[in-house]
């Protein structure tokens, strides 16, 4: 039970459910259709995610939509070149690359 109580108010605190949510929860508990091990572990994901926003800072803020947006904004072709810049400086490009990458950029 502390299990439960522990992990539900960091839960709560997090904002991954409402006190309506678990307050239906405990009605489960009490009729039986689900148990107190159960429900952590259905809802330990939702909290995982809660704690990773929170803890992201200003990135807290952008949900998967917004990620997956940002992400489709960069070319291709960008990070190539970023990875050609990188492993200019790591010396992995013959010279006549590094030549041609120094020109370009």
């Amino acid at each position: 039970a502390a299990e439960f109580d522990d992990f539900f108010a960091r839960a709560l605190q997090l904002s991954a459910l409402t006190e309506a949510d678990l307050d239906a929860l405990t009605d489960d508990i009490a009729r039986g259709a689900a148990s107190e091990a159960g429900l952590v572990v259905k809802w330990k994901p939702m909290v995982r995610v809660k704690e990773a926003q929170r803890n992201a800072g200003l990135f807290q803020v952008l949900d998967g939509n917004v990620t997956e947006e940002v992400l489709a904004l960069v070319h291709a072709g960008e990070l190539a070149r970023m990875e050609q810049t990188c492993r200019y400086f790591s010396g992995m490009l013959d010279r006549a690359a590094q030549e041609r990458l120094r020109r370009t950029t």
